[in-house]
C-alpha cells in the first residue's frame, strides 16, 4: 500500500499499535478522525455511483460543473429534460458547499478513480479502477492521507493559531458592522485563507465574500505578519 493512503476499513490492527491517523494527527482523537475518513470515503463512493448513473441515463459522461450540479440538486432544464433529476443520487449533496463537492471530485481524480476524457469539452468518467470498485457493493475508495488536511474536506481538523487570529479579527469586524461573524466570512473561507498563504491583498480580496471585501486590508495585515514571522524564523 502506498504510504500516503489510508488502509481499507477491513485491515486488521495490532492492539496498541499506532495507526496512520495517530501518526498523521497525533493531537486528535483517532476515533473522530476514523469517522471523518469513513464519511469521506462513503461520500466518494456516492460520487462514483453518480458518474455511473449519469452515463447510463444520459448516454455519456458530463463535465465537473454538471456533475457538481447533479450532486447538489441543481434545478435546471438540463437535469429535468435528460431524466437526471429523477435519479436516486440527484441532490445527494444538496446540504454541502459547492467547493466541498468540487474538492471531493478532484481528490477522486487525483487518486485515479475518475479520469478526464476529451480536450475541447472535457468530461469526467469512471476509470477502470473506479468501475471495478463499484462492482463490489461494499467497497469504499482509498483516499490519500492528506485529505484530512484539505481546508475544504477536513473541517474537523484542529484550527491553527493563524486561523484563530483571523477569527478574532472577524469577530471584531462583526461587532463594528453590527453583523454576526459568519455573515461576514464563513469558517471555511477563514480556513482557506489561513492555509493557502495568499501573496497580496488583492488575492485576499478575491477570496473574501462581498460583505467583507472592503475590509480585506485588515485580514491581509494579519496574514502578512504571519508570513514575515515564518521567514524570519
Amino acid at each position: 500500500m502506498h504510504q500516503n493512503e489510508f488502509p481499507s476499513q477491513r485491515e486488521e490492527r495490532v492492539e496498541g499499535e499506532a495507526t496512520p491517523l495517530q501518526s498523521f494527527f497525533p493531537h486528535k482523537r483517532p476515533e473522530r478522525l476514523r469517522t471523518l475518513v469513513d464519511f469521506l470515503a462513503q461520500a466518494a463512493r456516492l460520487v462514483l455511483e453518480a458518474c455511473s448513473d449519469i452515463e447510463e441515463t444520459f448516454g455519456h459522461s458530463v463535465g465537473i460543473n454538471k456533475l457538481v450540479g447533479f450532486l447538489m440538486g441543481q434545478d435546471s432544464a438540463f437535469m429535468r429534460q435528460n431524466g437526471l433529476a429523477e435519479l436516486a443520487l440527484y441532490g445527494a449533496f444538496h446540504y454541502c458547499r459547492k467547493g466541498w463537492v468540487e474538492h471531493l471530485i478532484l481528490r477522486l481524480k487525483e487518486t485515479g478513480y475518475i479520469k478526464v476524457a476529451g480536450s475541447f469539452r472535457p468530461v469526467l468518467c469512471l476509470s477502470e479502477e473506479g468501475a471495478e470498485l463499484l462492482d463490489s457493493p461494499h467497497e469504499l475508495p482509498i483516499l490519500p492521507r492528506e485529505v484530512l488536511a484539505d481546508p475544504y474536506l477536513g473541517p474537523a481538523c484542529a484550527a491553527t493559531p493563524l486561523e484563530m487570529k483571523l477569527r478574532e479579527i472577524r469577530a471584531k469586524l462583526g461587532r463594528k458592522l453590527h453583523r454576526t461573524p459568519r455573515q461576514l466570512v464563513s469558517d471555511m473561507v477563514l480556513r482557506v485563507l489561513a492555509r493557502s498563504a495568499p501573496r497580496a491583498k488583492e488575492e485576499v480580496e478575491q477570496m473574501l465574500p462581498k460583505a467583507a471585501k472592503p475590509h480585506s486590508a485588515i485580514f491581509w495585515e494579519v496574514l502578512k505578519r504571519e508570513k514575515e514571522r515564518i521567514q524570519q524564523a
